[in-house]
């Protein structure tokens, strides 16, 4: 069964996105009510946490695989948690999907920096796709 991912970090740039499940998905631009981003601390992709008050802007992932899901579980590592949430795209549809917020005992890797989407396509997107490529080279069905 088929699923939507909803990403907000590095996976917004559709070529690691693509790397990391092993194949271009159709996507549209979404926000996330209630949550917030934030850099984490000597990295260059954020997390996110519950925030009533914010909402966050990202890319809406459709027709994502289980296989392809596990790939994005392994991807993201102990640091994220997979949850269900609700997204917003165009005139206020709300759509189901699945992101990664950071798990509650890594919180503290969390800056008090928001992230910034321009500044990660145009500084650190060449060199974090150079290696996305290396390390999903390490990924197979029996790795996770």
């Amino acid at each position: 069964m088929a699923v939507n991912v909803f990403a907000y970090g590095s996976l917004v740039a559709p070529d690691v996105m693509q790397v990391v499940t092993g194949r271009a998905h159709e996507h549209v631009r979404a926000r996330l009510p209630a949550f917030a981003r934030y850099v984490l601390v000597g990295r260059v992709y954020p997390g996110i946490v519950p925030e009533p008050e914010s909402a966050i802007d990202g890319r809406l992932y459709f027709g994502v695989s289980e296989a392809e899901l596990r790939r994005l579980d392994w991807w993201e590592d102990e640091e994220y948690d997979r949850e269900r949430v609700e997204v917003e795209v165009v005139a206020g549809e709300r759509v189901a999907a699945w992101t990664y917020v950071v798990a509650p005992e890594h919180r503290s890797l969390l800056g008090d920096t928001a992230w910034s989407e321009e500044r990660f396509i145009e500084e650190d997107l060449s060199d974090f796709l150079a290696h996305t490529r290396i390390v999903m080279r390490d990924y197979t069905d029996e790795t996770r």
